[in-house]
């Protein structure tokens, strides 16, 4: 397993709790503000040899206890990866079932975004079926809404959608 350093994903997951300084701002000499980010904390996330930064879709999750999760769905593999934002610890996998059928989520992944919902749900959208499918924490399709039978699609084209969590951007 190698160790990665996800510096971009701790300015987004960490240091956007309690009052710590994000940027310094200085002025140029024509007075125009200047702005530099600040490392505030950094985690880092055992990942394996299947997993690239480029081939995952990310979503963050808090739990009823407070727990904060982080996820990553590898593209490559169809499997989902939560990780405690505490320790970085690797906390479960989750296999989505690629291809067709009931419970497959299609069967390219290459466009392929995940929105954690809850401990046992999870929204997976993929641009290539226009489809967008609510999954159980068993990797068990549950619902599954299609984007090419309704107006918005039919009057204004195709369209891709990129989830967001608490307004951070996750693709």
């Amino acid at each position: 397993m190698k160790y990665v350093v996800l510096m971009s994903l701790t300015f987004l997951f960490l240091s956007c709790s309690g009052e710590r300084k994000k940027f310094e701002v200085v002025s140029d000499k024509n007075g125009q503000e200047l702005y530099t980010l600040v490392k505030t904390d950094s985690l880092i996330i055992p990942i394996d040899s299947t997993q690239g930064f480029l081939n995952n879709s990310i979503s963050q999750l808090e739990l009823a206890d407070g727990t904060k999760l982080f996820s990553l769905l590898n593209r490559s593999t169809g499997v989902v990866y939560y990780y405690d934002l505490n320790s970085g610890d690797l906390i479960k996998k989750m296999k989505l079932h690629v291809g067709d059928g009931p419970n497959g989520i299609g069967n390219s992944l290459d466009q392929v975004i995940h929105l954690d919902l809850s401990e046992d749900s999870i929204l997976v959208y993929n641009a290539w079926t226009t489809t967008m499918k609510l999954v159980s924490g068993r990797g068990e399709v549950l619902n599954t809404y299609y984007f090419p039978e309704s107006e918005l699609f039919n009057n204004e084209g195709p369209f891709y959608i990129s989830f967001t969590n608490d307004n951070v951007p996750i693709y």
